[in-house]
């Protein structure tokens, strides 16, 4: 199994969402970070909560502390859509594992 499925399965991340580099690093002994960046998977378009898809705006980079794997502190890096609703409302998606989240 390949280290971005092991990752993907602990994260429990939707299908839509794909992790698309991770990078772990030793600074010493005391300090190991292991950063996984992670993407909406088609740069196309957006299914929001009611349903309907809609066209990706652009997309907001975001960094999330998580919890820590293996003693490294895990620090999440999100490529997160923009869309613009039918009311043309610019929406920007959650993170899939928060409340509330738009997959």
């Amino acid at each position: 199994m390949k280290q971005a499925e092991i990752f993907s399965q602990a994260l429990n991340l939707p299908k839509s969402w794909l992790i698309d580099t991770i990078e772990f690093q030793d600074v010493n002994q005391a300090q190991k970070a292991l950063h996984i960046q992670i993407k909406y998977q088609t740069s196309h378009y957006f299914r929001s909560l009611d349903g309907e898809k809609y066209p990706i705006y652009d997309c907001i980079e975001m960094i999330q502390r998580h919890f820590s794997f293996l003693n490294y502190t895990c620090y999440l890096h999100w490529s997160l859509p923009r869309y613009v609703d039918a009311s043309e409302h610019l929406i920007q998606a959650n993170p899939p594992f928060e409340k509330n989240h738009l997959t």
